[in-house]
């Protein structure tokens, strides 16, 4: 989404897969179609070579990717050292033309929570598709008024 709203194209770099050479052959064979073909999102051209794989402590780009992926999965899951990054997080996330995450930048399911709201302080959700959205937090979803967790047996 990121590449096609920018009219750009782009690489994909992956950690190699553990169980060795034959593991890596093996997965790099199953997403050759991928870049050939394109996916329902992606059109063929977009990612410009094959998926490479490289070792993560061999390359920083990919070791950040795993701290924000983990920060991102601590915010969702309530954990305090995620959700005091949730702002810094969602000034990282792509936008869909309305300018909102959901949908481009992080997709939660199921929709209808203010889970947005709680973790990342989203103000608004929208279907750009349909040119529509919601104000966060929406009375009429679940956890309007907090996150679920009550306060004594937040993890953290």
């Amino acid at each position: 989404m990121h590449l096609a709203d920018h009219d750009d194209i782009g690489i994909m770099i992956a950690d190699k897969p553990s169980g060795g050479h034959r593991e890596d052959s093996r997965w790099l064979a199953d997403t050759l179609q991928l870049t050939s073909d394109g996916t329902e999102y992606v059109t063929p051209g977009r990612i410009v070579l094959p998926i490479v794989t490289a070792h993560s402590h061999h390359l920083p780009h990919l070791q950040l990717a795993d701290l924000v992926v983990a920060a991102t999965t601590a915010a969702v899951a309530g954990r305090q050292s995620g959700l005091s990054l949730g702002p810094l997080l969602a000034k990282l996330m792509h936008r869909h033309k309305l300018g909102d995450a959901n949908g481009a930048g992080i997709v939660l399911w199921p929709r209808r929570y203010n889970l947005l709201y709680h973790a990342f302080g989203e103000t608004s959700v929208s279907l750009p598709s349909q040119n529509t959205g919601v104000t966060l937090p929406c009375p009429e979803w679940s956890y309007a008024d907090n996150d679920g967790l009550a306060v004594g047996a937040r993890p953290g």
